[in-house]
């Protein structure tokens, strides 16, 4: 389902591709209007955005390259050309540290890779992501304000990178690197728990051994007392008697 800008006085706005063209159709007082034809030479891959209050959006012509306009035609478009025999895939508007920001795939067929690159669209900075794919992945953009996640989704495994800062990109750890950390994890915990174990066990033996030798010298020192107490009657009561 397209994405649907609500432009006030109960006025909305929706942009969908039919064929080789992008149309516009205005939504308002509970009915449609008559669309407009937005853009005549569409290939594929339309994505659009709301930025500053206007509605951005790109495509892939019938030339494979990458188209960027507004609906309101008050900006010049912009156009991406790829170098010979490469090709682009992909493209997807997304507002990044409050600026507009065009990211695609490149397809090198020299390496037979697909790259990841990002350009600012009013600004002359670019990224390539250092991550080279031999097939070309589905992926999801994910931005707040300076930081990015990508996550890129293959058949066989997936990989998220994140950047804190415009082109710099680190890669983060996926679901089984996480799964393996816990495992591991788990373990260490484990060791370290017998190892606490085995120590207070030893500890324990050492204060029972304590405890049973304080014991037989308290028992010890009684049966003394007993026999001191027993010897004490017979002395005094043989004292007593002799008296």
């Amino acid at each position: 389902m397209r994405n649907i800008y609500f432009m006030g006085q109960n006025k909305s706005i929706v942009l969908y591709p039919y064929q080789n063209q992008i149309h516009c159709l205005t939504l308002g007082g509970g009915r449609g209007w008559r669309p407009v034809i937005a853009a005549n030479d569409y290939g594929e891959g339309l994505s659009d955005i709301f930025y500053r209050g206007v509605v951005y959006y790109c495509y892939l012509n019938r030339n494979g390259e990458i188209v960027i306009k507004n609906i309101t035609e008050q900006t010049e478009e912009k156009r991406f050309v790829p170098r010979q025999g490469e090709q682009f895939f992909v493209p997807e508007l997304v507002s990044y540290d409050r600026k507009l920001l065009l990211l695609y795939f490149i397809y090198s067929p020299e390496k037979g890779t697909y790259r990841m690159c990002g350009e600012m669209v009013f600004e002359e900075k670019k990224f390539t992501l250092p991550k080279e794919f031999d097939q070309l992945p589905e992926y999801s953009a994910q931005v707040r304000r300076e930081q990015m996640i990508l996550a890129f989704f293959l058949p066989e495994y997936s990989e998220c990178y994140v950047s804190e800062r415009f082109g710099s990109f680190a890669k983060l750890k996926h679901a089984a690197d996480f799964e393996n950390d816990s495992v591991k994890l788990q373990q260490d915990f484990q060791k370290k728990l017998q190892s606490e174990q085995n120590r207070y066990a030893a500890e324990l033996q050492k204060k029972d051994a304590v405890i049973e030798s304080i014991k037989k010298q308290y028992e010890d020192l009684m049966d003394t007392a007993g026999k001191y107490r027993e010897e004490a009657i017979k002395w005094r009561k043989k004292y007593l008697i002799k008296k």
